[in-house]
Order: C-alpha cells, then sequence, then structure tokens
C-alpha cells in the first residue's frame, strides 16, 4: 500500500467515522510516516488525518518525532479556525450594525458539513457582498483591516492577521458570473451559536464545483477541495435537471463529471449521491496526479518557477496557466475561451 492511499485511508476515516484497520499501518516506515504527513499537509487535511491517526494502537502510529510535530501543527490550525470565527463574528457585527448585506462562502461554511468542523483546515473568511461592495471595504478598514489587494473579483485585506475577501462576484468568469446573476438563494448556517446567511444547497452544488473546476484548469487543488464535495454531496439532495443545465451554462460540464470520478474512486462516494453520472479517463488520471504533486491550489508543485518579483511572478503565473491551457485543453477550453484575455489583462494591469 503507497502512502498516498495510506493518506486516504485516514481521510475517509475522519470524514466518515470509519475505524481503521491497524494492520494497515503496522509495517509503515519512518520515510513513509514523513511522507504521509507532508503529504497530508501539503493538501490541507492535517487536523482530520492526525485525528484519525490518533485511534491506532501506539505501536502503529509514526514515531514520536513526526507525532507530535503532526499534534502541534493541528492545534495550531484547529487555533486559526477558533481565530476565524471570533474575526466572523466581529466582522457580522460590523455589518450589521451598517446594514451591509452578505453570505458566508466556502472555508467555514463548508465546514459545518463536517463531522468536526474545527478539524477542516481553514484559510480565510469569503464572503459575497450582496449589498454596499464599497462601503463594506471601506467599513473594514476603518475597523483595522490593512488592504492586501483590490482585484476585480475581490477586496483582500488581513483583520488581525485572518485574512478576509469581499467577494463582488461570485465565480470567476463572465459566463459563470452571468448564470449566477439573480439566482442567488440563501439559508442559515449556525456556526457556534451564532447564524449567518449562506448559499443554498442548489446554488452552493455549481459553486463549488465551479470554483474547484477553475482552480483545477489555472493552478490546482489539494484533498480539502475533494474532501469538502465528498461530504456535501453525500449530506445534499441535489435536483439533476437543474444542476447539467447549471454546468453547460457555467461551461464546466466537461470538468465537473470528472470531477466527481476522483469522488467516487478516491472517497469513496456513492454515485448515486451525485447530480450527474462520473466520467472516469486519462484525463481523471492527469487531475489526480495533480493533487499528487501539488497539493493545495497547486503550491507545492516543483515544476512552478517563483520569484519575489511581483512583475516576474505574474510572467510566471501566466506560463502557469498556458502550460495548463494545454495540459487539459479538452476539458478546459470552453472556461478558457471565456476567461483567457480577461486574464491576460489582469496579470500586466497597473494596480
Amino acid at each position: 500500500m503507497s502512502a498516498m492511499e495510506k493518506l486516504l485511508l485516514l481521510l475517509r476515516s475522519a470524514l466518515y467515522g470509519r475505524d481503521l484497520d491497524p494492520l494497515a499501518f503496522s509495517e509503515t516506515t519512518v520515510q513513509e510516516w514523513q511522507l504521509i504527513f507532508t503529504m497530508a499537509r501539503q493538501s490541507a487535511v492535517v487536523s482530520l488525518c492526525f485525528d484519525a491517526l490518533s485511534t491506532l494502537p501506539k505501536e502503529c502510529r509514526p514515531p514520536r518525532a513526526i507525532f507530535f510535530e503532526w499534534l502541534a501543527l493541528s492545534q495550531q490550525k484547529q487555533e486559526h479556525n477558533r481565530t476565524c470565527i471570533e474575526k466572523l463574528a466581529q466582522i457580522a457585527a460590523i455589518y450589521r450594525a451598517e446594514e451591509v448585506d452578505f453570505l458566508l462562502l466556502k472555508g467555514l461554511a463548508i465546514a459545518q458539513y463536517y463531522p468536526v468542523p474545527k478539524l477542516r483546515d481553514g484559510g480565510d473568511i469569503d464572503l459575497l457582498i450582496t449589498g454596499n461592495y464599497i462601503k463594506s471595504n471601506e467599513l473594514m478598514l476603518a475597523a483595522g483591516a490593512k488592504k492586501i489587494e483590490d482585484g476585480q473579483r475581490h477586496y483582500t485585506m488581513s483583520f488581525e492577521d485572518v485574512v478576509v475577501e469581499n467577494h463582488k462576484f461570485l465565480a470567476h468568469t463572465p459566463s459563470s458570473n452571468q448564470f449566477f446573476k439573480n439566482r442567488i438563494e440563501s439559508e442559515d448556517v449556525i456556526i457556534e451559536g451564532a447564524t449567518y446567511k449562506t448559499l443554498a444547497p442548489q446554488i452552493n452544488a455549481i459553486y463549488l464545483c465551479e470554483h474547484i473546476a477553475y482552480h483545477i484548469l489555472v493552478k490546482g487543488v489539494g484533498l480539502r477541495h475533494l474532501s469538502d464535495l465528498a461530504l456535501f454531496f453525500t449530506k445534499s439532495r441535489i435536483d439533476s435537471a437543474e444542476f447539467s443545465r447549471a454546468m453547460v451554462a457555467t461551461r464546466t460540464e466537461r470538468i465537473i463529471p470528472r470531477l466527481f470520478s476522483l469522488l467516487v474512486d478516491y472517497f469513496e462516494v456513492d454515485s448515486t449521491c451525485l447530480p450527474v453520472a462520473p466520467i472516469k479517463d486519462v484525463i481523471t488520471a492527469l487531475i489526480f496526479e495533480d493533487i499528487v504533486k501539488g497539493g493545495n491550489f497547486g503550491n507545492h508543485n516543483k515544476s512552478y518557477k517563483k520569484s519575489k518579483n511581483k512583475l516576474v511572478n505574474k510572467y510566471y503565473s501566466l506560463i502557469t496557466m498556458v502550460s495548463r491551457l494545454w495540459r487539459y485543453r479538452k476539458i478546459g477550453l470552453p472556461i478558457y475561451r471565456s476567461q483567457f484575455i480577461d486574464t491576460v489583462a489582469r496579470n500586466f494591469q497597473k494596480k
């Protein structure tokens, strides 16, 4: 059994509450445990996997040095989640006082689908501003937030060491945003006793998939993204006909069925839970190969060049996108046609 297969055993155990077979880990070497830990970290599933391996007998666990490093990182991730929840409550209070409406997107909202929400390795706070967008940013700056970037899609800032993205648009491409326009439906999500608005499941289904599909084409995704989808579709009932129409409208009909194949093969999702049938082919294998090599958002792909120079980095990002366009031309061309010129302009525009 490979290190990746063992990592997936740990991950599925945490996601679905399954007992681990100690024999699967009894002969795991120090080098293998180090690789499993590295992949968990790079794919943003540290806390989930640590929670699972903690149920193993001591003789089947990683060596002490790796175990306690993993424990420390898991605790750090959980503390970050607690901080994000605290900051979300503060932001909500600021916006509600000034009657600025918003929806909570992705991370903190999707974490509520997890058996233990705090074990989902978090990132930033994503908000779709449905009220006054300019006012929302001004309020945050007045509250002490520091501007990071004023982009075309979202305004990014640091609020007491937590990254907050105020989204002007829901999606990445013009075609997707045209679809989402006037289709936003919400429902309540409760996070540690506080109630927030988030996307209703039917619209959230295509939004989550469109978001991941775009990142697959542009840079990459990690196991955390697939974990989100696995739990979301296992616990939601999505109208298939409506979802199929949404795929066509967002030009993701070539990507999402292959994404679903990964959920079936690696996360053991029952295909009857999915709104469209999975497609398994050579491209599906390429996507998973990218996930293994690149980790979360492709940030650990060693073939991607990086520079401390901002302009040079934009050039490298463009080269990466073009190479991935070729790699995924069969499934990505409809989206690239909608986005390519806009992305080139955005990469080189003056801030």
